[in-house]
């Protein structure tokens, strides 16, 4: 995982200012493993995620979970990873994140748009959050609206392995039941 910033600095006549994007920088230099993470502390416009983790050069030696957060709101999303920590699960040794950014505007950023299934075939569970959204959820693929082929991508990994499925909807599961 990567978090970045940009600063700028102007010099009008040695009075020197500087601002940066994002404002608040807190979280910056706090990762997975480190005291108080939080994976919604950083903007995760300003993260940039590998999947999967990995522990080692050896294949398959990585978290077994991916937990797909696919919502707008990181508040039912803190809930899931704090129940994940409740239960001793921590990201990037039991579990990656994938989150989706802007989920609602259907700009093609989903799962199915950014991985393929031998980057998630290690994974042997798939948590997925909607949140309250009522569109751009799991895809096909749209030309004209959203490219994100979600269920391409996970009906693949569905077929690649012996996988547990839990997502947030009962109806998204039940094409595969």
């Amino acid at each position: 995982m990567i978090h970045y910033y940009v600063k700028a600095e102007d010099d009008a006549g040695g009075d020197v200012r500087s601002a940066t994007l994002p404002s608040d920088l807190n979280g910056f230099d706090v990762f997975p493993g480190d005291p108080g993470y939080d994976p919604y502390l950083w903007p995760s416009a300003f993260s940039v995620r590998g999947l999967p983790t990995m522990h080692s050069a050896s294949p398959g030696d990585q978290p077994g979970i991916l937990f797909y957060d696919d919502a707008e709101s990181n508040v039912a999303a803190t809930e899931w990873t704090t129940s994940l920590a409740n239960l001793g699960f921590e990201e990037g040794v039991h579990y990656d994140l994938y989150h989706t950014n802007s989920a609602s505007s259907g700009v093609s950023n989903g799962l199915g748009a950014r991985a393929t299934v031998p980057q998630i075939a290690g994974y042997q569970t798939l948590l997925y959050h909607l949140g309250s959204l009522s569109a751009y959820g799991l895809n096909t693929f749209d030309q004209d609206n959203d490219k994100s082929d979600d269920i391409a991508l996970l009906e693949a990994w569905l077929a690649w392995a012996v996988r547990t499925c839990w997502p947030q909807a009962t109806t998204w599961c039940s094409t595969w039941s």
